[in-house]
């Protein structure tokens, strides 16, 4: 429809030979950017996919030895906020462009539910059910990246 519109205006207002031109032209630019569009859409995913699973084995790596996981697991983001603030910021990133993105929200929530699982198994190492460490573990995720969203945006944050 927007591209059908821009062809009305402009062989509406253009002289006859530039709307010849224009007529050869205008496809190939068309499928560039769509071609341009699907590559970079691309590259994101791939980058989604590196980002999640060395965030994922950095948070095992940092836990399997710890015995208290669940504090081990608040240590660990608490210091990625600390520390990778920037790496931190991506992962907001990756998850406010999962709204727009069907393809990308299918990534982000299988880290989620990666995540998920990691934590509540520390939760089940713990004593809590199955059921109680699943819930556990998402209202803690929850917890971590909201309080961490509070952080990035307070004024008088370091950058």
């Amino acid at each position: 429809v927007y591209n059908k519109k821009i062809n009305e205006i402009f062989y509406k207002k253009a002289k006859p030979e530039i709307s010849f031109e224009y007529q050869k032209v205008f496809p190939l630019i068309t499928k560039n950017k769509i071609v341009m569009r699907k590559i970079k859409e691309n590259l994101i995913e791939k980058v989604i996919d590196d980002y999640s699973n060395k965030l994922y084995e950095n948070l095992y790596e940092h836990i399997k030895t710890r015995k208290d996981k669940i504090d081990a697991i608040k240590d660990y983001f608490e210091k990625m906020y600390e520390e990778e603030n920037d790496t931190y910021r991506i992962l907001f990133e990756f998850t406010a462009q999962s709204m727009w993105n069907e393809k990308f929200k299918i990534k982000i929530n299988k880290l989620f539910e990666k995540l998920t699982e990691l934590i509540g198994q520390a939760y089940v190492e713990e004593g809590s059910t199955n059921e109680t460490a699943k819930v556990k573990a998402k209202n803690m995720i929850s917890a971590i990246m909201g309080n961490n969203i509070l952080k990035i945006t307070s004024a008088g944050l370091k950058r």
